[in-house]
């Protein structure tokens, strides 16, 4: 890693740990509240790369756990983030089929929980993300390139915002055994919040992208 892939890590890093101090919604069945940092998940995958965007967020994240410690999961809150910022990368850089296996894994962790079998229907949202992974994801590269930007990034950032959610849903799961009934209440709410979310990463990577401020093939602040 160069030092400009480091300062291009730091910065966004540090702005994952600014924008994740204010709040956004509160998180059903749990006394905290999500934040903004919601936004850039995709927003660092897709302009680093799956793995830089990865540990920008994660040390965000990670930042962020200290100087709150009321998020959810601990020290280990960063590693939720994390992988929305991975799957955005591998979808915005020719890895479909590895976000195809990231997510079909995290579909298949949720059912192996007694409470993912009786609220079997809470990842129908992430159905619907794998498969535009699956039917999509060869494609999105080359729409970034194109005038389907705009479409290219509304999936990506879907996508990556779907394996996020999963993710901590998961964490939620497993370290604090809620009862079905937090998930079955939720299950008519995470798709409104998550397609809030979707859209404002779409809007602000798009705005960044078409207004020539990053270059993504050339890893340049404009």
């Amino acid at each position: 890693m160069n030092s400009q892939k480091i300062a291009h890590v730091g910065i966004f890093a540090a702005l994952y740990t600014v924008i994740g101090m204010i709040p956004a919604f509160p998180l059903v069945g749990s006394s905290t509240t999500m934040s903004f940092s919601e936004v850039l998940k995709p927003f660092n995958g897709i302009l680093l790369n799956p793995y830089y965007g990865f540990l920008a967020t994660g040390i965000g994240a990670f930042v962020l756990s200290l100087i709150n410690p009321s998020l959810p999961f601990g020290f280990a809150y960063f590693i939720v983030p994390a992988v929305g910022s991975l799957q955005a990368g591998f979808l915005a850089y020719k890895k479909w089929k590895e976000g195809t296996v990231l997510l079909g894994v995290l579909i298949f962790l949720w059912y192996l929980f007694d409470t993912g079998r009786i609220v079997w229907y809470y990842p129908f949202l992430h159905f619907i993300a794998l498969f535009f992974i699956i039917f999509t994801g060869e494609k999105l590269p080359e729409f970034l390139k194109s005038k389907h930007i705009a479409v290219s990034l509304f999936i990506i950032s879907f996508c990556a915002t779907l394996t996020t959610h999963l993710t901590g849903s998961i964490f939620f799961l497993n370290m604090y055994s809620p009862s079905p009934e937090v998930f079955e209440k939720v299950v008519f709410i995470y798709p409104i919040e998550r397609l809030i979310f979707t859209i404002l990463s779409t809007v602000l990577c798009y705005a960044i992208l078409k207004g020539g401020f990053i270059d993504r093939d050339r890893w340049k602040l404009l």
